[in-house]
């Protein structure tokens, strides 16, 4: 072997240890991801749980599931407007659009005895365009709009993290898919069914009197639900009634079998 063969193989022999070196060499770990654990999503509230409901709501739809303070203070369960079509609409007094309080009492005034409900919201979420209490705002829509619709006491309605509860359901996406999302504005209105199911969301700028919202109202009004509980007066009266038809009853002659009573109206 010449002297160059000798310092050739003298020059290969280490890179060939090395090679050998790295291919036994174990894998590289792979690199570990340290960063923040992503949160599953949290459940619904539990009003749209019907498990963790209580007993009393079992039979009620989840956006009924609330007890609010109306504008005079007293508590109210809206459980009551069950079977009803209702709009709900957070208003405000001093705003572009607070004359649609107008157009409000008009369209609650023409289909009241359908079993048509407005549920009215103040909230100062929007310009702090609702400053007054209570007592104010109450003589504000009495006077100027002779509104006779519901009305409640103040309440926050704009975001997830602001909102009273009901307002927490009407614009969170996993309780109100179709319709949720915060509320951008005053006189936001949000149109139920009689089985309490949403059915419509309508911007500030459309007004209650828009053809659109009209027909859909009429539309629901056409479907039968369950059967709404009459209202205080309602049920004075009834009460009235029947104790004045049982008094006749009893002072006048038997009435002829073949009398079935006052059939007028549909009996449901």
């Amino acid at each position: 072997m010449n002297r160059y063969s000798r310092l050739a193989r003298r020059a290969v022999a280490p890179s060939i240890v090395l090679g050998l070196l790295v291919l036994a060499a174990p894998a590289p770990a792979q690199k570990v991801n340290l960063g923040r654990r992503s949160r599953p999503t949290p459940p619904p509230p539990s009003q749209g749980n019907n498990a963790n409901v209580p007993e009393e709501y079992k039979d009620t739809p989840p956006v009924l599931r609330f007890k609010m303070r109306d504008i005079d203070g007293n508590e109210v369960d809206l459980k009551d407007y069950k079977g009803n079509v209702i709009l709900m609409v957070n208003v405000a007094s001093k705003c572009g659009y607070t004359p649609q309080y107008k157009e409000l009492e008009s369209l609650y005034e023409k289909y009241k005895d359908q079993g048509f409900v407005i549920l009215g919201f103040p909230s100062n979420d929007f310009g702090e365009q609702e400053p007054g209490d209570a007592a104010e705002i109450k003589k504000f829509c009495t006077e100027k709009y002779n509104v006779s619709f519901k009305l409640f006491d103040k309440v926050p309605v704009k975001t997830m993290e602001s909102a009273c509860d009901l307002y927490k359901f009407l614009i969170d996406r996993r309780t109100n898919a179709q319709y949720g999302g915060d509320i951008q504005w005053n006189f936001t209105k949000f149109l139920i069914d009689r089985k309490g199911e949403i059915r419509g969301r309508f911007k500030s700028d459309v007004s209650p009197d828009h053809p659109r919202v009209v027909k859909r109202i009429e539309s629901l009004l056409k479907v039968k639900g369950p059967k709404p509980k009459p209202s205080e007066s309602d049920a004075d009266k009834a009460a009235a009634d029947k104790g004045d038809s049982d008094k006749a009853d009893g002072d006048d002659a038997e009435k002829p079998k073949s009398e079935g009573g006052d059939m007028s109206g549909d009996g449901k």
